[in-house]
């Protein structure tokens, strides 16, 4: 066969491969499948003139999802990275920075809000012919469709049902405080907001805690998996309803199969006698600090 690949009438032998790609590890199986299920249907409409314009639309949001969903993966393989390190004699701490960790949070706070206004793009403008590309608007347009479109009503309902996953982190909350998103790309950087960062100790032989990273009011790795599953329910259900699938999945059907194991210690904090002594690393200018905070006995019930 002719490796000459620009040879004017040559025959070419072609191969095509089609695999999941490795961030789909961390979704649910049947998750995986409704992501299949979607590019069939974007197949398909593709091949019709009258929808072929639509199912680029529809691509554009799944590749936005698709981009939240690798910074997360990224995300989990930092925390195998993080727990490789930790110390291995009782009593040890092990203190980290955890650089990279923090800017892929950082663009998966980016992604995220920029995929759900992919999302209210594509449902307003592209299917209902309405100006909005604000996903925080997206529910007042679709008020006005409810009654003629069962999918504009079953869509209201998905993100009124997201709506506790997204406030404060991607958006502003009820109260009018600036989401942690906002103050990042406005403001300041993650390293800058770090409460702490990442500690590990060795508890017992072979037991070891690992405390997340919290940065203004959000846990790195919880924030991240609960991301996942939110941007999951809204993007995949949107698409599935208005590519024809006609078929919407709860909440927890898109939990993810990635739970991170890494502790947010402020659900631990006690002043009871028996409490336990941890301490808690951060950086400054100068260095670094060390934090000494009182923990539940039952912080120990999340060793691994």
């Amino acid at each position: 066969m002719s490796t000459d690949f620009t040879k004017k009438g040559g025959f070419f032998k072609l191969e095509a491969h089609k695999d999941d790609p490795s961030y789909y590890a961390i979704l649910p199986h049947d998750i995986v499948r409704l992501c299949n299920d979607i590019q069939d249907a974007m197949a398909l409409f593709n091949e019709d003139s009258k929808k072929s314009k639509l199912a680029r639309a529809a691509l554009g949001c799944f590749d936005r999802f698709l981009g939240c969903i690798m910074y997360i993966w990224r995300i989990s393989q930092h925390e195998k990275e993080i727990k490789a390190v930790a110390p291995t004699e009782v009593g040890q701490m092990v203190g980290l920075r955890g650089a990279e960790i923090l800017i892929d949070f950082e663009s998966l706070l980016f992604h995220s809000r920029s995929s759900l206004d992919r999302v209210a793009f594509f449902t307003a403008k592209q299917i209902h012919n309405q100006d909005c590309d604000k996903y925080t608007k997206l529910a007042n347009v679709l008020v006005n469709f409810q009654k003629k479109d069962s999918r504009a009503l079953r869509l209201i309902e998905i993100i009124n049902a997201a709506k506790p996953v997204f406030e404060g982190i991607l958006f502003d909350d009820c109260n009018g405080k600036k989401s942690l998103r906002s103050h990042l790309i406005h403001k300041s950087t993650a390293a800058e907001n770090a409460r702490s960062l990442f500690t590990l100790h060795c508890i017992n032989p072979g037991k070891r805690i690992a405390f997340d990273s919290i940065i203004g009011d959000c846990a790195i790795f919880k924030t991240s998996e609960i991301l996942g599953q939110g941007l999951a329910f809204v993007t995949l259900n949107t698409l599935s309803l208005y590519l024809g699938l006609n078929r919407t999945l709860i909440f927890d059907d898109f939990e993810l199969r990635w739970r991170t194991s890494m502790v947010d210690y402020r659900n631990y904090l006690s002043e009871r006698p028996n409490a336990d002594k941890f301490t808690i690393f951060n950086t400054n200018p100068s260095g670094c600090s060390l934090s000494p905070v009182q923990l539940n006995p039952e912080i120990r019930n999340r060793a691994y």
